[in-house]
């Protein structure tokens, strides 16, 4: 049964999120994420802002800055 607030990904864009969150402060670099989920760079990020309707770097860097924020505090 869906909830319906809860949004749907295809599973690349799920796979990404899951690895985006484990290794959010690892180096990753959006060419290396791209070419784990075997796309091209241009490829994942249309599909990634397709999904989110933000880039997969601005969804990184956010995702970095609340948990620097959250460190801080």
């Amino acid at each position: 049964m869906m909830i319906e607030d809860e949004p749907i990904y295809d599973s690349i864009i799920s796979q990404a999120l899951h690895h985006m969150h484990e290794h959010a402060f690892s180096g990753m670099s959006m060419k290396d994420l791209s070419s784990g989920m075997n796309l091209s760079s241009v490829q994942f990020t249309r599909r990634f802002k397709e999904s989110l309707a933000v880039s997969p770097l601005d969804y990184l860097t956010s995702l970095r800055l609340r948990r620097a924020r959250t460190l801080l505090m």
